[in-house]
């Protein structure tokens, strides 16, 4: 069952933090064991939804793709260890654990039909194509993303296999308007280009139109495209008037 989690916590005197070292702080919110183990996998069962410093306090936010994540993050944050560029930071406690959202795979999977969706992506978002970003919301390279991050963390296979999914995409699904710019972001491994903004899709089938709500729904809680443990790919989903006949 995907999760949305706020965590909560006093700091002192900490400078400016980079995308870096919010990746690094991630893997300390778990126990060892756990983290290891997430360290070993390639696609991480686990999205930076965003971070806010202000007044002291730090607030971060993950989105868990797999339940039993959950209550190892809930255990060491409890526990109160965690650091951040050699600053500690002080749990806190109560409150300051929150889960903001959580829907089942079979409730996506259960969502109703729509006409058109809207899609605000609040953080860069990019997708490899050989050895370069591709910083563009092409329908196809979005909905790969989110239906391999599907399979490879929902005990639930989705209902259509990848070509199946790419197809209809192709045959049913378009974009109505967009809004973005790129921006570019300085990290240790180099630079990685991002689109942020907004992106209005159509669809004109019923049907396939549940598949497209279910994945972008996930996407809220999986994050789009590479980097998505270090806050890229960041979505937002809202639901909008048909303003052409579909």
């Amino acid at each position: 069952m995907p999760f949305k989690v706020w965590l909560r916590y006093k700091v002192k005197n900490l400078p400016a933090v980079s995308r870096d070292h919010l990746h690094a702080l991630v893997f300390s919110l778990f126990p060892p064991d756990v983290a290891q183990e997430l360290h070993r996998q390639k696609e991480k069962p686990f999205c930076l939804l965003g971070y806010r410093l202000l007044e002291g306090e730090l607030r971060l936010g993950l989105g868990l793709l797999k339940d039993e994540l959950l209550s190892p993050l809930a255990l060491q944050y409890y526990m109160g260890k965690a650091s951040l560029m050699g600053e500690e930071l002080v749990s806190i406690k109560p409150g300051g654990f929150q889960e903001e959202d959580a829907i089942s795979y079979q409730a996506l999977l259960e969502l109703e039909p729509v006409k058109n969706l809207s899609i605000d992506f609040l953080s860069p978002t990019t997708f490899r194509k050989g050895p370069w970003d591709y910083p563009l919301p092409d329908p196809q390279t979005l909905f790969r993303s989110l239906y391999k991050k599907w399979q490879a963390f929902s005990p639930i296979a989705f209902p259509l296999k990848e070509e199946e999914l790419l197809s209809g995409v192709y045959k049913h699904l378009y974009i109505l308007a967009h809004r973005i710019r790129v921006e570019v972001e300085e990290l240790s491994f180099g630079r990685l280009r991002g689109f942020v903004g907004n992106v209005s899709l159509g669809i004109n089938n019923t049907e396939f139109s549940r598949h497209v709500h279910a994945l972008l729904k996930f996407g809220e809680f999986a994050g789009a495209g590479r980097k998505t443990a270090m806050g890229f790919g960041v979505m937002r989903l809202r639901m909008e008037e048909a303003s052409v006949p579909v």
